[in-house]
């Protein structure tokens, strides 16, 4: 059987991750658990990552009524054309008492049956984080299972990640070694503050530095920006190597971001990059674009630029991709996205389309469909090429499916029940449901990241209108003494 392709972290780009992750960590942590709770499952090509966002948060626990939908298995099949179609691989998904999900198991189609091929295992400390998860891959040659990969995850009071290990397998003895090791400082708001990546030297068995990113705001000129630094061998010390800085207006929407390289010659920072930001009237974010510093000219020359528009609900309904042309001076289509919506907001197509100078018009290229079912779980997406030409085929189709759990109430065993939002879909207010004698405070975000609303809630005082908000989908952050819980509301 084919190995799996181990994924090997370059250094340079671990250290580049790290410094565009810190300036705008405000939803990072919050997005991050969404990404260690919830069911992944299959998310197709194309997806945005608001739309696997979407997807994740849509497949956690749905409570109302004391109970929610857990999605139990996917099937992915691949076509080779409009007739024929061939099963590829199927996941299977388990939980435990309190709707954590602790394994999936992967099976292939080969030789016209289902052969195991994978399984990931993953363990929750009493406040429900996941602090731990370990893969393992089944070896014909051993007909046994052997471990690939894992990672362990440590949390603060305040379920803040403050430590990430990650091990890879050694192929001498088919055994799990540390492989490298990010450690991030959080302060008492929740902003990750620093970052210090780690590698482990396995012939001195210990941890080496590598990169490190420390992020600093300048509240006076609403400024927020981090540096990154690599560690010098040599010296043992760290060494600037780059920067990236946010401007925000007033609002607290980002209006420019800017990258910088360090010059050790001249001990200065150079341009490298800069994007602008625009919104709409709505608060969207409508329009950027990007450009290169240019040494000769000591000024910014276009690179790209993207349009969005959004319907009334602040759906997004098209992105429209531009490069610049510096011979011509001007703008150049290239590519179109656009989208389409059902009556609650679910994403039910995207289409993607090239610009065909030679015949000025737009060709379809692919697109993406999804099926929901009336508790807006997604059932199946399909992915459509036409490559250009009449017509499209169908490349693959992903089946999704849910069953009914109960909702673990609050008092078993020390742990803590979820908070849950009703009505979803609201209108006038939502309410949400908290242990007794809890307290949260819950926080509204736009999809732009913008937030919107902030508010106290306890078991007396659990209402938020929302009847001044514009109709469209929002994202709210319940966060309590022991977990942060993050799901998304449609207000009609």
């Amino acid at each position: 059987m084919k190995k799996p392709i181990q994924k090997i972290f370059i250094a340079v780009s671990l250290g580049w991750l790290l410094l565009l992750l810190i300036p705008f960590s405000g939803l990072s942590q919050e997005f991050r658990r969404i990404d260690q709770k919830n069911v992944t499952g299959v998310i197709p090509a194309g997806d945005t990552l608001l739309n696997m966002l979407d997807f994740k948060a849509r497949n956690k626990p749905h409570t109302m009524n004391g109970s929610g939908f857990l999605m139990d298995s996917t099937f992915k099949y691949c076509y080779f054309s409009t007739l024929d179609s061939i099963a590829e691989f199927k996941i299977y998904y388990t939980y435990d008492d309190r709707n954590n999900l602790i394994t999936d198991h992967t099976f292939f189609w080969r030789d016209n049956q289902w052969n195991p091929t994978y399984y990931t295992d993953y363990e929750y400390d009493a406040r429900d984080n996941q602090i731990g998860k370990e893969s393992h891959w089944w070896e014909d040659t051993l007909n046994s299972w052997i471990p690939t990969s894992a990672k362990e995850t440590s949390f603060n009071d305040n379920n803040k990640v403050i430590q990430e290990i990650y091990y890879t397998r050694d192929n001498n003895t088919n055994q799990l070694i540390p492989q490298f090791k990010i450690d991030l400082t959080v302060d008492d708001s929740g902003e990750v503050s620093a970052i210090i990546s780690t590698i482990w030297d396995t012939e001195k068995s210990e941890w080496i530095n590598s990169y490190k990113s420390e992020s600093y705001i300048d509240t006076v000129n609403h400024k927020k920006g981090s540096v990154a630094y690599t560690w010098n061998t040599t010296n043992n010390a760290w060494v600037e190597q780059g920067k990236a800085e946010s401007i925000f207006d007033v609002s607290g929407n980002r209006i420019s971001s800017v990258s910088f390289t360090w010059n050790a010659n001249d001990t200065d920072w150079v341009n490298v990059n800069r994007e602008l930001y625009f919104y709409d009237i709505h608060g969207n974010d409508s329009v950027s674009e990007g450009s290169i510093w240019n040494n000769e000219s000591d000024d910014w020359i276009p690179d790209y630029k993207y349009v969005v528009g959004y319907d009334l609900n602040g759906n997004k309904i098209s992105r429209m991709s531009y490069r610049w042309d510096n011979a011509l001076s001007q703008w150049l289509t290239k590519f179109k996205t656009e989208y389409d919506y059902d009556s609650n907001h679910n994403q039910i197509k995207e289409t993607g389309f090239s610009w065909d100078n030679s015949g000025s018009q737009w060709i379809e290229e692919q697109s993406w469909e999804n099926v929901y079912d009336v508790n807006n779980n997604r059932t199946l997406a399909v992915w459509n090429n036409t490559n250009g030409e009449p017509g499209s085929f169908i490349m693959n189709k992903d089946f999704y499916y849910y069953s009914l759990h109960s909702v673990v109430n609050s008092s078993t065993g020390g742990h803590f029940s979820k908070p849950s939002v009703f009505p979803n879909p609201a209108k006038d207010f939502i309410t949400i449901y908290l242990d007794e004698n809890e307290t949260a405070t819950a926080k509204i975000f736009n999809l732009n990241g913008k937030l919107i609303k902030v508010a106290q809630i306890s078991q007396l005082n659990n209402r938020i209108p929302v009847d001044d908000f514009q109709t469209g989908v929002f994202v709210i952050q319940i966060i309590t003494k022991n977990q942060t819980v993050v799901q998304k509301v449609i207000i009609n």
